[in-house]
């Protein structure tokens, strides 16, 4: 028994250093505090892709009678807008044209039921008549809102900024 601690004492010394050195690097290591920061954000500019943000300015509503909340058509339009993009995109490639600053206005009826009728370019230019035309297509027919006990009629102004960073999130807030 003797002679097997004599063989394996450099073995245990060995580690009872090794045992010691780890306990003294641990316990003198310097503790970094980590704090957790919150940013306090408080609103991102809104914007789906290169579609500028709405404002309810950019609604013009035609008739003495309007059956729907403006704001609550502005959040309805401005969370279809990703649509737009897509389409803005996708016009751009098969004309093989770089992206540019692009207005128009799309003249459109919200019938009682809530579909999009009449859906047509009503403001453009010869540049943007096309895209104008492929948009008030998408909405004519993708698109339908909530009932009401009237028809409205309202001239969407939309416009399309390439330099418009393209964010995803609406009012990004941290918890």
């Amino acid at each position: 028994m003797a002679q097997k601690i004599r063989n394996d004492f450099p073995l245990i010394l060995f580690c009872l250093c090794f045992l010691g050195l780890l306990g003294f690097v641990l316990k003198n290591s310097p503790i970094q505090e980590t704090k957790e920061t919150k940013q306090e954000f408080t609103q991102i500019q809104s914007a789906i892709g290169f579609t500028r943000p709405f404002q309810l300015k950019d609604f013009w509503w035609i008739g003495e009678n309007r059956w729907r909340d403006p704001k609550k058509f502005k959040t309805f339009v401005q969370a279809r807008a990703i649509g737009l993009h897509y389409i803005f995109k996708d016009y751009c490639k098969k004309n093989k044209r770089k992206p540019r600053h692009e207005i128009f206005g799309i003249y459109m009826e919200i019938s009682k039921q809530g579909k999009f009728e009449n859906v047509m370019p009503a403001i453009t230019s010869p540049n943007n008549k096309v895209l104008a035309q492929q948009i008030a297509n998408y909405i004519e027919k993708y698109w339908r809102y909530t009932r009401a006990h009237g028809r409205d009629k309202v001239i969407v102004l939309i416009r399309f900024d390439v330099e418009q960073q393209p964010i995803l999130e609406l009012d990004v807030q941290s918890k």
